[in-house]
């Protein structure tokens, strides 16, 4: 195996067992001098090139076995670095560049628990915040209650060496972040806005590498009973109709994210690949907010990301939607 010239394995404490490594604080929130963050997960490097995957999904039992495969042993080159003066807080995490929902429970689960430390946002001169382009990204970021300029954003060939690093450990389990962390973003989301009793939503995903196959005719009966469609990757309004809305429908993905901006009580209809029927993100999220969850079952279509809905099953889950 070829190893990276940035981490010298032989001094680097891997206990395969425990998959923890001795040198790591028992807080779940821990600040530490000199440490790097390392491409667009910010895996977090310590003392004596000391990789820190508790931060990350390889502190669990599906992938701690194989820590040794990990890619922060494999990079092929030492990338420059960008030197960080002062207190740096890293809310970065595998998948969050590329994926909304990642961003939310894996990424931005991490704020609450910092502050809950004791920390205060404005104490921090850099946030580490690799994340999705987006305007309702935009909108989280800017209620983080932190100046805009001082939040980063991932640097191709670019690592980060912090003079003070804030992090914590993995919040909560994959795709099961804390309850009290997504409350605290729906909070902050939502801020003074109310459901409207008659607002209904359709999150389509047309756009998509993973979307239905047949949209037209879930599309026409939709329209028919009065929902808006929109576009989470491209409607700056995606955030404004989720917090009108008191009926909600959806293809389970990274747009459901948009959840966090829906009032408690929201009622959403979520249409689930069959073989795989309970995305632990979609459930966890819409439990956490209060919301009341309706499943369909879509079916893969030529082995490919797209999906088909039978017509009948989606108007006996949608009635039941709109029943209450």
């Amino acid at each position: 195996m070829s190893f990276s010239p940035l981490l010298r394995v032989g001094r680097v404490p891997i206990t395969i067992d425990s998959g923890l490594h001795e040198n790591l604080p028992d807080d779940f929130v821990f600040e530490i001098a000199n440490a790097r963050l390392l491409g667009p997960d910010g895996w977090v490097v310590g003392a004596e090139d000391t990789f820190l995957p508790e931060t990350s999904f390889w502190t669990f039992s599906a992938t701690r076995n194989r820590l040794h495969q990990h890619p922060v042993y494999t990079r092929k080159k030492a990338f420059a670095e960008r030197f960080l003066p002062g207190l740096t807080l890293s809310l970065a995490s595998e998948h969050s560049i590329g994926s909304p929902h990642h961003l939310l429970s894996d990424g931005l689960a991490r704020l609450p628990l910092v502050l809950s430390a004791g920390y205060r946002a404005l104490d921090f001169n850099w946030v580490y915040l690799p994340r999705p382009v987006g305007h309702n990204i935009d909108l989280l970021v800017d209620r983080l209650g932190i100046a805009r300029e001082r939040v980063l954003d991932w640097q191709p060939q670019v690592d980060l060496r912090c003079e003070h690093l804030v992090a914590c450990r993995f919040p909560g389990l994959p795709g099961n972040p804390p309850p009290q962390t997504i409350r605290f973003w729906q909070q902050r989301a939502m801020g003074d806005a109310r459901a409207s009793p008659g607002g209904r939503v359709y999150l389509s995903r047309q756009n998509a590498r993973r979307c239905l196959a047949d949209a037209a005719p879930v599309e026409r009966l939709l329209a028919e009973a009065g929902f808006t469609t929109c576009y989470p990757d491209r409607d700056p309004l995606t955030a404004q109709h989720c917090q009108r809305a008191r009926y909600l429908v959806a293809l389970d993905g990274s747009n459901l994210a948009n959840l966090v901006f829906c009032a408690p009580g929201t009622r959403v209809l979520v249409l689930c690949p069959t073989d795989f029927p309970n995305p632990p993100y979609t459930h966890t999220l819409a439990s956490h907010c209060g919301h009341h969850l309706i499943t369909c079952g879509v079916e893969r279509f030529d082995a490919s990301p797209r999906t088909r809905v039978d017509l009948a099953d989606f108007k006996q889950a949608l009635d039941l939607l709109l029943a209450k």
